[in-house]
């Protein structure tokens, strides 16, 4: 049973290429890494702006010294 089992087994795998070579496997991964990068790096400053909308200015400041 088991050498038969086995024989079935080596008999239907099949040798399969891949569809691409794999140094273009390498490029699209740095590029969708590069691509995270600019978006993570657009959003750069964002909380000092938001920091800086939200306190109050200069004239609505109420100091009491």
């Amino acid at each position: 049973m088991t050498t038969s089992l086995a024989r079935l087994v080596s008999e239907g795998e099949k040798l399969r290429e891949m569809p691409m070579p794999p140094v273009v496997f390498g490029i699209i991964a740095l590029a969708l890494f590069g691509a995270g990068l600019a978006v993570l790096w657009s959003f750069r400053g964002t909380v000092q702006k938001v920091r800086a909308s939200s306190r109050p200015g200069p004239s609505e400041r109420h100091d009491h010294h």
